[in-house]
Formats: C-alpha cells, sequence, structure tokens
C-alpha cells in the first residue's frame, strides 16, 4: 500500500514527452535564424580584420655576443687582491644589462623620452617606458637550432643574447647598442673599484703593521739610548775613561767600558735608523696541531707596501663586449600574426551568433 502512494507521489516527476528535446527541429530554427547569425559573425570577422590590421608591426631586435677572451680581461685576472674568473665577470655584466638605471641612461642619450609628437614624456610615464622596456627585455644563453636539446649549450658555445619586440627598431637599436656600452663600462667601472677598495683595505693593514714595527723599533732604540747614557754618566761620575779589567761583554751596556767608548756608542746609536725586527702576523696550525707563528719580515712588509702603491690597472686593453657585435633587425615582423586573429575573431563571432540565435528561440518558445 506504501508502495503504490510513494509510486503516486513520484509519477509527476517522469519526464513528458514535452520536455524532449528534437534536435531537427532546433537545427530548423537555427536555420530560419541564419541572417542573424552570419550578421554577427560577418560583425566579428570585419572587427578582427580591423584589429589585426591596426597593430603595429613587432620585430625582434637581437645582440649575440660571447663571453670576453682571456685577453680581453687579463687585467682582472692579473691581480691578486679580487679573485675574478671569466664567468664571474660575465654574471656581473649581465647584472647590469638588467639594470634599470642604465636602462633609463640609453633612453635619455637616445632621445627616447618623448611622445609621437615629440613632446617629452612625464615623470609617470617616463617610469611606465622604463619598466615596460625591463619587463620586456629578454637575456638568455643563444639557441642553436641545428644542436639537440641538451640544456648546455651555454656551457658550450657560451654566447648570450639579449633581445625585444619593438615596433620601432631604428630607436630600439639605437637604445640597445647604448645599453650594451653603459652595461660594459659600468661593469668595468665596478670591477676597479672593488680592486681598488680592497687596495686601500690591504695598504692601511700594511701601513698599521709598518708603523707598529717602526714605533717597537724607536722605542728599543730609545731604550738602549737610555742605558748607554746612564752608563756614560756612572763612567764620568767614577772617573772611567777607558776599559778597565773585569768589563762585560761589548754588546751588554756596562760603565767599565769606560766613558770614550760608552760616548762613541751613544753617537753612533743616536745617528743610526732603528732596526726593525719581524712580526708575528698570524698562527697557522701544524700536522701536529701544534699552533706555529707566522713571521713577517720587514723586507718583506716592505716590498708587499710598495707592490700595493705601485699597483695600476692598464685598461686601455681591457674590454668585455665584442664591438664588432652587431645589433640585428629582421625583414619579417614577429608579432602580430594578422591570419590567426582574423581566423579567431570569426570562429569566436560565429560562437556568439549561435548563442543569440539559441536565446531568441528560448525567448519565442516562452512566449
Amino acid at each position: 500500500m506504501q508502495d503504490t502512494e510513494r509510486n503516486r507521489d513520484l509519477i509527476h516527476l517522469r519526464p513528458s514527452s514535452d520536455d524532449e528535446i528534437d534536435l531537427g527541429e532546433l537545427v530548423r530554427k537555427l536555420i530560419n535564424e541564419w541572417q542573424s547569425i552570419l550578421l554577427i559573425t560577418l560583425f566579428g570577422a570585419v572587427a578582427g580584420v580591423s584589429i589585426a590590421l591596426s597593430l603595429p608591426k613587432q620585430y625582434r631586435i637581437e645582440a649575440v655576443f660571447s663571453r670576453p677572451s682571456m685577453t680581453q680581461i687579463a687585467p682582472f685576472l692579473s691581480q691578486t687582491l679580487i679573485p675574478l674568473d671569466r664567468q664571474q665577470i660575465v654574471g656581473e655584466l649581465l647584472k647590469n644589462l638588467q639594470s634599470r638605471s642604465l636602462l633609463e641612461q640609453a633612453l635619455q642619450q637616445t632621445d627616447n623620452f618623448v611622445d609621437h609628437q615629440g613632446t617629452p614624456l612625464s615623470d609617470p610615464q617616463r617610469v611606465s617606458k622604463i619598466t615596460n622596456l625591463a619587463m620586456a627585455l629578454q637575456i638568455a644563453p643563444a639557441a642553436y637550432d641545428f644542436l639537440p636539446d641538451s640544456g648546455n649549450n651555454n656551457a658550450e658555445f657560451d654566447q648570450i643574447s639579449i633581445s625585444t619586440l619593438s615596433a620601432d627598431p631604428a630607436s630600439t637599436k639605437a637604445w640597445l647598442a647604448a645599453l650594451l656600452d653603459l652595461a660594459e663600462q659600468q661593469t668595468m667601472d665596478d670591477l676597479v673599484a672593488d680592486i681598488e677598495g680592497q687596495q686601500t683595505i690591504e695598504l692601511q693593514k700594511l701601513s698599521q703593521q709598518m708603523l707598529a714595527l717602526t714605533n717597537t723599533a724607536s722605542a728599543n732604540q730609545q731604550r738602549a739610548i737610555e742605558q748607554l747614557t746612564n752608563a756614560l754618566a756612572i763612567a764620568k761620575s767614577l772617573d772611567i775613561t777607558t776599559p778597565r779589567a773585569g768589563s762585560t761583554s761589548d754588546t751588554i751596556v756596562d760603565y767599565n767600558k769606560g766613558s770614550v767608548i760608552l760616548m762613541a756608542e751613544l753617537a753612533a746609536l743616536k745617528n743610526q735608523q732603528p732596526t726593525l725586527q719581524d712580526v708575528i702576523v698570524g698562527y697557522q696550525q701544524d700536522s701536529r696541531g701544534n699552533l706555529v707563528p707566522t713571521v713577517l719580515s720587514p723586507q718583506m712588509l716592505q716590498g708587499q707596501l710598495a707592490a700595493l702603491q705601485q699597483l695600476n690597472l692598464d685598461l686601455t686593453a681591457a674590454s668585455l663586449l665584442d664591438h664588432r657585435v652587431q645589433i640585428q633587425v629582421p625583414a619579417q615582423a614577429e608579432k602580430p600574426n594578422r591570419t590567426l586573429i582574423a581566423v579567431a575573431a570569426t570562429v569566436l563571432a560565429g560562437f556568439l551568433g549561435l548563442f543569440v540565435a539559441l536565446i531568441q528561440i528560448a525567448i519565442r518558445k516562452a512566449d
């Protein structure tokens, strides 16, 4: 009995013949709406073609350069103040190529901070332009299509590509060339500043060590002078002029030497330069774990100080980029793909037309 009542309650949920979709009828109704579908499709196609034709052509401006040769960076590699290798120098160059301040300088040098009418850009416009160009600039290992994709082309050829898309190839080529020159010069200036800074630090350290040696030697000399002066005073007070029996070794200050010898030694000591002695600059552990002092002689210290003072980087032949690098502008534009834009706009417009037609059919059916 309960099952019969439940069936009666659920019988109204069964689909009726009115809920079935007749695909044939739907297709016929869509065909009847061919005019609106065609009109929307044609409008979308015309709009897509117009947009495709209005978009400016964009060319990929590219420069490919190799890492500098050992000869080009020899002045940086020959100095011993800061350990440098070729890859480190290239890394500093790549950092500067992505510097927004250098990009701004390059744009400023090539007069690229004006609009199409020649009016100078405002500060917000300048910032936006710099930001957009920095984001569009691509720096990557140069691609070689004839090689298998081993992921190690950079290690084999060590060539770098810097490129960007632009609708104005001439101006882009100009500021890209300026950016390369600025990045090269900035990298060399940074390296020189680091080396000169380390040179100053080392000179200060050696100067302080030399000053400590000189002060110690002066103090020892002064102490010896005082000892001779005291011995001479005693010898004079005892009226000892010549050495007498019982005098000690010549290396010991003794009034028994007599005033004549003591006066001669005192005069010679006052006229001579203080004698510099070896200095301990640190300690190292030997194979047994014992601390062994590292001794620096005054002659070695003076030699290092003179070598640092005479250090002079000759950068006349130094360079980081081959100045024969050409910035290439292709004959064919990379973007936009006008055919693809037009076809995509037409297809989307066709789907929109079908959707509008279905809505119209649904409205008529509801009425």
